[in-house]
């Protein structure tokens, strides 16, 4: 690994990389259900309840994120919560104004993150370490809803702390596409305020996380959170794989050993 330049910035993906999914409870559409029931509470007791019942609204609303999903996964255009949330309402005849917003409304939502989800017991350590060597930290992930929405999630696993800078922490869905699409790895980058060289890419899927960031420039290390390989093993290969993120900046330290001095 020969590189011109030492690296200073490191991005992380967020789910299956910093939060660990395995022992996830439930389904996701029972958990969409209570938390678009609350939606639906706070607007009935607004007096602005949409003109549907909560399992009509609950149907077309998750309706339109599926359209929206298989939609991102053939154009990388990402869905976005926010618009879908407000068209589906508006629909229903909820109005939106100064005193109401979708942005209450998306409050309303209360987005705390899912039952049996917890933190990777190595992440805090490992971010903390990075933090130590002046590495800069962020986060990128395919989320379909706001940044603002999943810092719930990292606030309620100690995770916020290590990325105060809101210019850090990004969502999909505020940037407008989604990994492995270039403009979203490069809005990234300008965001952190460095460059390809200098910074690497972590994440568990190879197309989304490794390729994504390889083809922008970006070295790319895979954590390895499935025994089986993927089909996409075959034909992307991580520049590392790291069993846990304990590894991490170790290997940051080797891969600056071999960095080729300017001249």
């Amino acid at each position: 690994m020969m590189a011109s330049t030492q690296i200073t910035c490191v991005l992380f993906d967020m789910d299956d990389t910093l939060i660990d999914w395995s022992g996830s409870e439930g389904n996701w559409k029972e958990t969409e259900r209570k938390h678009l029931r609350l939606v639906y509470d706070f607007l009935t007791d607004r007096g602005c309840a949409p003109n549907a019942t909560l399992e009509h609204f609950s149907l077309v609303y998750r309706e339109q994120v599926l359209e929206g999903w298989a939609e991102g996964r053939t154009t990388l255009r990402a869905p976005q919560m926010i618009k879908i949330m407000k068209s589906v309402l508006e629909n229903f005849d909820v109005l939106f104004d100064e005193s109401l917003t979708i942005e209450a409304v998306l409050k309303a939502y209360n987005w705390r993150g899912m039952d049996g989800v917890e933190v990777f017991p190595d992440v805090p350590n490992a971010l903390q370490k990075l933090l130590d060597r002046d590495i800069k930290i962020g986060i990128l992930t395919n989320a379909f809803q706001p940044m603002w929405m999943r810092d719930a999630e990292l606030e309620r696993f100690g995770l916020l702390q290590y990325f105060p800078d809101v210019q850090t922490r990004m969502s999909a869905a505020d940037i407008g596409y989604l990994k492995p699409s270039p403009n979203v790895f490069t809005k990234a980058l300008e965001n952190m305020g460095t460059s390809v060289a200098e910074t690497i890419y972590v994440g568990d899927n190879l197309v989304a996380d490794i390729s994504g960031a390889q083809g922008v420039g970006m070295r790319a290390v895979l954590r390895e959170i499935h025994s089986t390989p993927s089909l996409a093993s075959t034909f992307i290969a991580p520049d590392a794989v790291v069993k846990g993120l304990d590894d991490l900046l170790p290997l940051v330290e080797d891969w600056d050993k071999h960095v080729t001095p300017q001249v």
